[in-house]
């Protein structure tokens, strides 16, 4: 350990342990509006309700069994895991590192230092780490280090994390494989890969999920499409995640770092290490190909360019291994250097998303096992019963505190954009709860004649069999019948 610190070095173990100090607080997120939604389903599953039958998100499986899981150990669980991926990121980042020969300290620098703020910090400070990234780095440092068996493994649970991450780590590890020229490690990458698969879709069989997920995978590809023109137009759409200056700043820094280590590559003075270095060029170019494929597919919210942390982690350690004398020396320049690459790689980030929450940390930690309005709402009409929700995504973690309550309705957001067949289903199960709870944003500032349909059914199965009053910002109504 005093050997590996000496080579590090006092000025980057400073700065790394600085910037985890404030990473360790971004990546602390507050259970409401989208969160609160993951929240409420890994109470849900904590609760014994199963995913995509009993409650339903359209997230990924892997991602609500972790948090869930994280969460059944300690209501700040979510909060862990997020620093244990970020912990991942690193670990992964720095071996990739030094995969491509850098120094000791070159590798903490790109793999502590500048692959977690760039993971944390492209397209959205506040959405915590993209699930599927870490475990897609992963991958990709085993399958360089000659562990295509792990590698394999480690690249089947992605698409169970993240499911759009996974094309994005396909085509870097496949390219991975192929430069390899070595059939015996494809092999026993697909070998890895195929069991790791298995063994999800046994999990999820022997939970009674499996149909409800292929179900929920068929109505993303659906959701993905809806409101989109054809064409040319449609795929304007789609790419509109990339209209941000600040994904914009990303992807154009991608791109010239990779043309600059193109440009600066000379034939004939080859190093041992250039056919690696080649190949993580590669690995970098294919992964930010298959962000704009993917965004080209299903892009829609902003946050979806969050795919680009994959070849932007790639793109700096290629970076770093063609700089002169792979940046040994002097190390003040090259620290600049890389902290200057990060701040254009990262999007140039505000300074605000990482003071905010810093400032609002000891709230967020009070708020990870804290029992809503909306819950004590619930738990004011009695003994625990059934329960529904009805409303948007404006969601404060309603579950937490509501594990002795049956969930009535599986889908317990609705939205405005969902289809009549798919709004129906909460117009159908409805009945069936004893208390429903009604939020805000059911009327919320966009509509359409769907929206306001389900809204008058909604109303008209309240008026007949329900007793509403308003408690706080929520309605509550309990059925006549219920006593």
């Amino acid at each position: 350990m005093r050997a590996f610190l000496r080579d590090v070095g006092p000025w980057t173990t400073g700065l790394v342990v600085c910037v985890w100090a404030v990473l360790v607080w971004v990546v602390l997120r507050a259970p409401i509006a989208d969160y609160g939604i993951h929240v409420s389903v890994a109470e849900r599953l904590i609760a014994g309700d199963r995913l995509y039958a009993d409650v339903w998100d359209n997230k990924d499986p892997l991602y609500y069994q972790s948090l869930a899981l994280a969460r059944w150990v300690t209501p700040v669980g979510g909060w862990f895991l997020d620093v244990a991926w970020l912990a991942v990121v690193g670990l992964a980042s720095y071996s990739l590192a030094r995969s491509q020969a850098l120094s000791r300290r070159m590798s903490v620098l790109v793999g502590w230092f500048a692959a977690p703020i760039i993971v944390v910090s492209v397209a959205d400070a506040s959405a915590g780490v993209l699930p599927g990234a870490p475990l897609a780095l992963v991958s990709l440092a085993l399958v360089l280090r000659g562990r295509p068996a792990l590698a394999g493994l480690m690249l089947s649970f992605v698409p169970f994390f993240k499911i759009t991450v996974f094309p994005v780590a396909l085509a870097a590890f496949a390219v991975a494989l192929i430069r390899g020229r070595d059939r015996a490690s494809s092999a026993r990458a697909a070998m890895g890969f195929g069991a790791g698969v298995v063994a999800t879709l046994t999990l999820l069989g022997a939970r009674g999920e499996l149909g409800p997920y292929a179900e929920s995978l068929v109505l993303n590809v659906v959701y993905s499409q809806e409101g989109q023109s054809s064409g040319l137009a449609s795929l304007v759409a789609h790419l509109s995640p990339l209209t941000s200056q600040s994904v914009q700043v990303t992807v154009v820094t991608v791109i010239l770092a990779l043309t600059l280590v193109r440009a600066g590559s000379h034939v004939g003075r080859q190093r041992p290490t250039d056919a690696s270095s080649q190949t993580m060029w590669w690995m970098s170019l294919w992964a930010l190909i298959a962000v704009f494929a993917v965004l080209a597919a299903t892009g829609k919210w902003p946050g979806h360019a969050k795919l680009l942390v994959v070849p932007a982690v790639l793109a700096i350690i290629v970076l770093a291994a063609a700089g002169p004398g792979r940046l040994r020396s002097p190390r003040l320049a090259s620290t600049l250097a890389v902290a200057a690459v990060v701040v254009l790689m990262s999007g140039m980030p505000s300074f605000r998303s990482f003071v905010t929450p810093l400032e609002y940390a000891r709230a967020t930690l009070n708020l990870q096992g804290a029992i809503s309005s909306h819950a004590r709402a619930i738990q004011s009409t009695g003994t625990p019963a059934t329960y529904a929700r009805v409303g948007q995504g404006d969601d404060p973690a309603h579950a937490i505190g509501l594990a002795d309550w049956d969930l009535a309705c599986p889908r317990f957001q609705q939205y405005w954009w969902e289809s009549p067949a798919i709004l129906q289903r909460t117009r159908d199960c409805l009945p069936r709860a004893q208390v429903v709870l009604v939020t805000p944003d059911l009327y919320g500032p966009v509509t359409s004649p769907d929206w306001e349909a389900f809204q008058d059914d909604v109303e008209a199965i309240l008026a007949d069999d329900y007793e509403c009053r308003p408690v706080d910002d929520v309605r509550i109504c309990l059925r006549r019948d219920s006593g």
